[in-house]
């Protein structure tokens, strides 16, 4: 009997699904948009500080309200890759700053707002958003009513 294992290359990363209640100011519902950040998580480090140090590093935003949103088990095994992602959810704290930047562009394309329901096709996402999309998640269905 020969068993084959095949190697696959693993992770987990941190994201926070940011929102703003200040955002857009063209009077469209604010809780619909949102922007993406994502992070290597390693060592062990508490989810809450991880996730608002991140936001400052990459972006220089402070959160508020921050929560665990969900966890996305990402699997294609004819690229070798498996990533945990552990995303969290929090408001763009506007007291503090104003609009988040990109401070590592080496790391990171850019960012925008986006309205949650004008995604591009799901083959286009990077995976751990595909993942969350089939979940059924939505990340303001429980706090149109709290901001």
């Amino acid at each position: 009997l020969v068993l084959s294992i095949q190697v696959v290359q693993s992770g987990a990363g941190l994201t926070s699904v940011l929102h703003s209640p200040g955002h857009p100011p063209s009077g469209l519902a604010p809780a619909w948009w949102f922007s993406w950040w994502m992070s290597r998580f390693s060592g062990a480090a508490h989810l809450l500080g991880c996730a608002c140090r991140e936001m400052l590093e990459e972006a220089g935003a402070p959160l508020q309200d921050i929560c665990l949103a969900s966890v996305v088990n990402s699997i294609r095994l004819e690229e070798q890759y498996h990533y945990v992602t552990i995303i969290m959810r929090g408001r763009l704290d506007r007291t503090r700053s104003g609009e988040p930047q990109n401070l590592e562009p080496e790391k990171n394309e850019g960012w925008t707002w986006t309205r949650w329901d004008e995604f591009p096709p799901e083959e286009q996402l990077f995976l751990p958003l595909a993942g969350l999309r089939q979940q059924g998640y939505h990340p303001f269905r429980d706090t149109q009513t709290q901001h």
